[in-house]
């Protein structure tokens, strides 16, 4: 028998192949696709390493966590509402009790030039900080939806002996305050929207699944941490909601940073993700039949200040105020002009 090539052998048109040579064919292919499993399986073994196992072998970084208690502001406290120990300041006793929530990442810290003024026009001001921000509890076990937010700000309220008041929302907390309204209007004197987050959920469905494989979730507290307990980065992030960023003084960097320091915090962040689809509502804005002003910072880049009209329009009777030379955060940016538009409000439903 002529000798025929292995390679010859095992081609398809190949007319003089030998039991020998077809079983060599053969063997040469077996062994060729064992090789090819092993790269595969050991790809996919590298990748689960570095998804499910590397995450919790990187140390987290940021500052150590501290008792919230060793944070609070002279005008501070906490008190449970519902299943959450919930810190706020509060201030003046007048007769009118006006709530302020803030926004996404922000705290009652981010009303500092607010609450005095305010209460010293006659009223009592209260600014709580919501479940996963500030010194409130966080953590990854409740709920983060604005829904779960709203009946947290109604015991709040519980718990403070309000019945009614006036609620003032900025970016996410207009949002959780008009949630607040739709669920409770009898417990509403008039509602303020804040360059609101109204319109739409804040995630999708796939990053709620996502953030919620474990491996997956470590990471997204190392990415959190990467963007936010490093103080350049911070610093970006805050600076970009203001339309002029050289009016952020370093005292109150450190003001946003306190929340950095308290436990879970980054556990907080990436529960108000897995619930973020939960928070549309703008399919329901023509049911609030309360007095409601609406306030937007003009250079508003985190949501456009093109929503303003449309809010206007989608709210019965509310009435639309523009500020000028003011960014996401109006209230912080130009305090002045917001507390007087309050007052001015709140005044009117005397």
């Amino acid at each position: 028998m002529k000798g025929v090539p292995v390679n010859a052998a095992c081609g398809a048109d190949s007319r003089s192949e030998s039991l020998l040579e077809l079983f060599g064919c053969v063997t040469r292919h077996e062994v060729a696709m064992s090789r090819r499993k092993e790269i595969l399986l050991s790809i996919l073994g590298v990748l689960l390493f570095i998804v499910f196992v590397l995450p919790y072998l990187l140390p987290l970084n940021g500052p150590a966590a501290v008792d919230p208690e060793t944070l609070i502001d002279p005008n501070g406290a906490f008190v449970q509402a519902g299943d959450t120990r919930m810190y706020y300041q509060k201030a003046g006793s007048g007769d009118v009790p006006i709530v302020l929530v803030h926004g996404f990442g922000a705290s009652s810290f981010s009303w500092r030039d607010n609450l005095n003024p305010i209460a010293d026009a006659g009223f009592t001001v209260y600014a709580p900080d919501m479940r996963g921000f500030g010194l409130s509890d966080k953590g990854w076990d409740k709920s983060m939806s604005q829904d779960a937010q709203a009946d947290r700000l109604k015991a709040f309220m519980d718990a403070q002996g309000i019945d009614r008041a006036v609620l003032a929302g900025n970016s996410m907390g207009g949002g959780i305050v008009t949630n607040f309204a739709l669920r409770y209007p009898d417990r509403v004197r008039g509602l303020v929207l804040v360059d609101p987050a109204i319109y739409g959920g804040m995630n999708s469905g796939l990053a709620s699944t996502l953030v919620s494989l474990p491996g997956i979730q470590r990471w997204g507290q190392h990415l959190v941490r990467f963007i936010l307990a490093n103080d350049d980065r911070n610093a970006s992030t805050i600076q970009s909601a203001w339309f002029d960023p050289a009016k952020v003084m370093p005292d109150a960097l450190s003001g946003y940073r306190r929340a950095l320091q308290t436990p879970d915090w980054d556990m907080g962040l990436l529960a108000l993700i897995r619930d973020g689809m939960s928070n549309y509502l703008g399919s329901r804005l023509k049911e609030l039949n309360m007095p409601t002003l609406i306030m937007w910072g003009e250079h508003d880049t985190w949501i456009s200040p093109t929503n303003a009209p449309k809010l206007n329009q989608d709210i019965p009777g509310s009435k639309l105020e523009i500020i000028r030379n003011a960014g996401h955060v109006p209230h912080e940016e130009q305090p002045a002009e917001f507390n007087q538009l309050l007052i001015e409000f709140t005044n009117g439903l005397k």
